[in-house]
């Protein structure tokens, strides 16, 4: 995918991401994302969670797959039942699993969370 792709995913889910629910971290690092979709996942898991934070998580989630989609973009191939609620967990636990990826952009480390778990076959 060209660049002028990668940077129209990154202004969609800045534009889905909503509020800056973080202030002390930059959005334009993954470690912004990272509580947030803590709280996402355990609300995606039935416990309480906080709603501002899911639906920020979820809202760029939700962005970045919408981008992703419509320009074909081929950089991960989720089965079509998959939920953002399953998506936040893939890119939480690859967060945790890989702490240095914190200060990438987190369109960069949601992509490489997303593609490690739902590879393009072919």
């Amino acid at each position: 995918m060209s660049h002028c792709g990668t940077a129209l995913i990154a202004v969609a889910a800045i534009l889905a991401g909503g509020a800056c629910a973080n202030a002390a971290v930059s959005p334009g690092k993954s470690a912004y994302f990272h509580p947030i979709c803590q709280e996402a996942v355990k609300t995606a898991n039935g416990m309480a969670g906080d709603p501002t934070a899911s639906a920020n998580c979820f809202g760029f989630i939700q962005g970045v797959r919408d981008a992703h989609d419509h320009f074909r973009a081929g950089k991960f191939c989720p089965p079509k039942v998959v939920s953002i609620g399953q998506m936040a967990q893939v890119w939480v636990s690859y967060m945790d699993a890989e702490p240095k990826v914190l200060i990438l952009p987190p369109v960069e480390t949601l992509l490489d969370a997303l593609r490690g778990a739902f590879p393009c076959q072919g």
